[in-house]
């Protein structure tokens, strides 16, 4: 089931999921909107309604003793291996829909495939412009618009809902998908249109709706707070995240490969990494980097420290002293202490689009020619030493990935609070239909293992696009899956340990710029490691 979003940023309600009889169809209701009545769990109207009575109690005791769980919400059934027929029965469209599509099914069966090309253990098979009967009960898998939910009025703010059905012996046998004409619809993909009344988009519902059909539940009315197209609100989000993708293979197992949905491709590189971080007296901010192909880079590489105040920052680093190691024999390749000594680095910045430096600031720069290896950039406090907040920034300045490109970068620094906490951001260029896929962590308590005095105890980290003030990716505690271990495999991290509190997730990003920012739960501090692996190189 799928809500309206709610006004307000307040925490989601206590999770109050009606557990499922066999035979009888799985309906759970989130807790209403905010300055309205909590509604009960509505089930079906041939629903026995001292069952309904008892189930709603039981899920009420039951739940208010369960602890937080870190990742997906499984329901208590799931399709037998083989194939799904899902009668798509969505009628004409009024206009032509603004992602393309050339009708209501043609949408859904996107939606479908997308969830396909995830998984092994069934896959959905839809049937456009179906004549089936539409019926509760009866074995076939309607998807339909309608003006209530079999004969039973539409809740408050409920913009679809997926009725599930299940045998004695706990699998599901049918599904039905019905979404509320009596709302204003398109399919089509970014932020949720509200100008002019709010238009919802019909694809990124039908992702959710039909995430219910495989098995999945609501995170966010599970004590988790997870990006995920399956919370039980919509947002802007439009696309499977890796919360909803866990979840899904779990259940049904991960295809062998998960290519990238029509039209779209992977592809692009990392041209731009920085990390900002606290300084403190004889103290060091490292960002790590790695080049790899087959020739020399022209890299730059900045310590920022002054500059920022032009960026509201209050506490910068007042000098900071620049130096390049390559990590193989641990060698520094170059050094500088206040880069107005090589004006004409202006103009490599400018060409870049990096944001210029006063040329008499103690902000240090570096273009170096490299070779293809790991290397550290280390920011210390210069002559005058002090301590502070400093910016480390990694530029290609390489055309083309052709011969060789950034892989990852990896920052130790110390998070704080407020302006204080360890930021990492990074470009992925490319063109507008190419993805990247990345693998973004925070690690605190794995630190121990190298002898870090007092790591971060229980990081937590969150993405941001450029520009914009809410995440749309956050992670604390970390998950393993089959596609994570494929991940770490590729880029070479190191293994995290199970259960840990280490935080990582694994994103596919369009060309832009963005933001991890990584704190500690609970307004905790400690030294922690920020990395971005190019999980696709």
């Amino acid at each position: 089931m799928f809500r309206c979003p709610r006004p307000n940023t307040s925490p989601p309600p206590p999770h109050r999921a009606t557990p499922t009889a066999p035979s009888r169809p799985n309906c759970s209701r989130p807790a209403s909107p905010p300055n309205s009545p909590v509604s009960s769990n509505a089930c079906p109207a041939n629903a026995d309604p001292a069952m309904r009575l008892r189930l709603i109690f039981l899920a009420a005791t039951l739940f208010a003793a369960v602890p937080a769980l870190p990742a997906y919400t499984l329901n208590s059934s799931k399709w037998p291996a083989g194939t799904v027929p899902m009668q798509l029965q969505l009628g004409p469209t009024p206009l032509a829909l603004a992602d393309g599509n050339a009708s209501w099914d043609a949408s859904a069966e996107d939606a479908l495939a997308t969830w396909n090309r995830l998984i092994t253990g069934m896959q959905f098979a839809a049937i456009r412009g179906s004549t089936a009967v539409q019926a509760q009960g009866n074995r076939i898998n309607n998807v339909f618009f309608s003006d209530t939910v079999y004969g039973e009025a539409w809740g408050t703010g409920v913009l679809a809902v997926t009725l599930t059905y299940t045998s004695s012996r706990g699998q599901t046998v049918e599904t039905d998908v019905i979404f509320n004409r009596n709302l204003k619809w398109d399919s089509y993909r970014g932020a949720t249109r509200y100008s002019g009344g709010t238009t919802f988009d019909f694809h990124r519902v039908a992702l959710h709706e039909f995430g219910h059909a495989l098995g999945l539940g609501h995170p966010d009315q599970n004590n988790q707070s997870v990006t995920a197209i399956m919370n039980s609100r919509v947002s802007n989000l439009d696309a499977l995240a890796t919360d909803d993708i866990s979840g899904a293979q779990a259940l049904y197992g991960a295809a062998a490969t998960t290519p990238p949905p029509p039209g779209i491709i992977a592809g692009g590189r990392l041209v731009n990494l920085s990390s900002r971080g606290f300084v403190g007296p004889g103290g060091a901010l490292t960002a790590g980097f790695v080049l790899r192909g087959s020739t020399q880079r022209n890299i730059l590489v900045r310590g920022v420290g002054p500059a920022l105040r032009e960026y509201g920052v209050t506490n910068p680093l007042a000098d900071p002293q620049l130096t390049v190691i390559a990590q193989a024999g641990s060698q520094a390749v170059g050094s500088n202490d206040n880069w107005g000594q090589t004006p004409q680095l202006a103009s490599t910045f400018q060409a870049i689009g990096a944001f210029p430096l006063a040329s008499a600031s103690p902000d240090a720069a570096l273009q170096l020619p490299l070779t293809p290896t790991a290397y550290t950039a280390r920011i210390t406090p210069g002559t005058s030493g002090g301590s502070g907040l400093a910016l480390a920034e990694v530029y290609d300045l390489g055309t083309s990935a052709a011969d060789g490109q950034l892989v990852n970068v990896s920052t130790l620094g110390e998070s704080g609070r407020g302006e204080q906490a360890l930021v990492v951001g990074f470009t992925v260029q490319g063109a507008e239909n190419v993805r990247k896929k990345l693998l973004v962590r925070a690690v605190g308590p794995f630190l121990s293992a190298f002898n870090v005095p007092s790591p971060m105890a229980n990081p937590q980290l969150a993405i941001y696009r450029l520009g914009e003030s809410t995440p749309f990716v956050t992670n604390d505690d970390w998950q393993s899956s089959a596609e994570m271990s494929s991940a770490v495999s590729v880029t070479q991290a190191f293994a995290l340990t199970p259960g840990s509190r280490d935080a990582a997730v694994l994103v596919t990003l369009a060309p832009g710029s963005y933001t991890v920012v990584i704190t500690g739960v609970g307004d905790t501090t400690g030294p922690v490691l920020g990395e971005i692996y190019d999980a696709a190189p």
